[in-house]
């Protein structure tokens, strides 16, 4: 699903989570993803394994198309013009 969902941008909020509840992330992918790139280059296919990614699937996969597909699915919105 990561892969999928690789270029999609989520600008999360989470100010109010930390002022209500004094919670903050344990990880931050601007830490975390330079560990996992090392991690899958130093041995890919364990990686693939631990990650329950099939390879021959995500080098198969074009998640643009794939999104655009899902988004087709969906109800379609209309500009403002129409």
């Amino acid at each position: 699903w990561m892969i999928e969902n690789s270029d999609d941008h989520y600008e999360i909020d989470i100010s109010r989570a930390k002022t209500l509840l004094g919670w903050a992330p344990r990880h931050s992918l601007l830490d975390t993803l330079p560990e996992m790139i090392r991690r899958l280059k130093q041995d890919p296919t364990d990686w693939y394994a631990a990650n329950k990614l099939d390879p021959p699937v995500v080098a198969a996969s074009d998640p643009e198309i794939e999104q655009a597909e899902r988004r087709l699915k969906g109800p379609l919105e209309r500009s403002k013009e129409d």
